[in-house]
């Protein structure tokens, strides 16, 4: 049984994925700027079947690739499965 996922492309665009027995991972990942104090928080969306340390792992690099050079990565969490 497939899952259907539905989301938005940075240009605005929805997207639809029909997802073959794979989980889908929720994460948040939470930056501070560095220069001003402001917070920004991203969503993280993994898809896989990969086991659960993995799938954290994963996280946690997506979140580091995400970060802007003035930033400083405050947190990843699980948000849900």
């Amino acid at each position: 049984m497939g899952v259907l996922y539905y989301n938005h492309s940075r240009e605005g665009k929805p997207l639809i994925y029909l997802l073959l027995g794979y989980n889908m991972y929720i994460f948040e990942a939470k930056y501070q700027n560095m220069d001003n104090g402001n917070e920004r928080t991203a969503t993280i969306k993994l898809h896989d079947d990969r086991p659960e340390d993995e799938m954290y792992m994963a996280a946690m690099r997506h979140a580091l690739q995400m970060k802007e050079s003035f930033e400083c990565l405050c947190a990843v969490e699980f948000i849900a499965c």
